[in-house]
This record gives C-alpha cells, sequence and structure tokens, in this order.
C-alpha cells in the first residue's frame, strides 16, 4: 500500500511539471531578421549563427518549435517566455554536406504566426 501511494505522489508531481512547461500564451506578434546569408563556408565544417526575433506584440512570446529542412541544421532557443519588445534569439549550428550555393527555409512556431527565415550561402571547399 505504501509502495502504491508514493507512485501516485511521484505521478502527480511528473504530470504538474509537464503541465507547467507547456504554458499556453495568448498570441503575439513577432519581428524576425530575415533573410540570412551566411556567405561562404567550407564543406563539412559546423558554421554558428543567430536569427535575432523581437517580441512585438502585447503578451509573452514562447516559441514552440524550430522546424529546418535537414539534419545538417540544428537550432537551439529559448523555452522561456519572451517579455513584449524584448528580444530572444535561435542559435544555430550548419554543417554543410553539399558543394554549392545553398537556399533553405526554417520554420519558426509559437503563440505567433508561424514564420519561415530564408537561409542562404555558397558551400565551398576547406582551402578556399
Amino acid at each position: 500500500m505504501h509502495l502504491s501511494k508514493s507512485i501516485s505522489v511521484l505521478f502527480l508531481i511528473i504530470f504538474l511539471g509537464c503541465n507547467q512547461q507547456s504554458q499556453q500564451y495568448d498570441a503575439t506578434t513577432i519581428e524576425v531578421s530575415s533573410p540570412v546569408d551566411i556567405g561562404d563556408v567550407p564543406l563539412g565544417i559546423a558554421h554558428r549563427f543567430t536569427i535575432s526575433i523581437v517580441n512585438t506584440g502585447q503578451n509573452p512570446m514562447q516559441i514552440g518549435d524550430v522546424m529546418v529542412p535537414c539534419t545538417c541544421t540544428v537550432p537551439t532557443w529559448e523555452k522561456a517566455a519572451i517579455d513584449p519588445n524584448e528580444n530572444t534569439e535561435i542559435s544555430i549550428e550548419f554543417t554543410p554536406g553539399d558543394l554549392g550555393f545553398f537556399q533553405e527555409e526554417i520554420m519558426v512556431t509559437g503563440n505567433f504566426e508561424s514564420t519561415y527565415v530564408k537561409l542562404t550561402g555558397n558551400v565551398l571547399l576547406q582551402n578556399y
């Protein structure tokens, strides 16, 4: 009986913790730096850059997801809500696997209209 009570308490703590992390906010508006031209990058070597986002609305902003077109692009972003008139950045690590000019779109979703950020650049051999 004691084990059953402990499991119930543990389940309640996990449920409440997960529920807090998925807090919903009223819709807001954002401004995003786009397009992003990262210029010439060497083939196969990680290149890091950021995308700036400003909460231009009246409500807190929360990024829900950053969808990228391939596994060569890895985003990280602040999970906490961003207050009105404040800004945040999405950090991107891009490791190109193909030579030549590229143009991709990164989709940012949250409690705002989904936004597409155009990413362009040129992948060259390492000894350019």
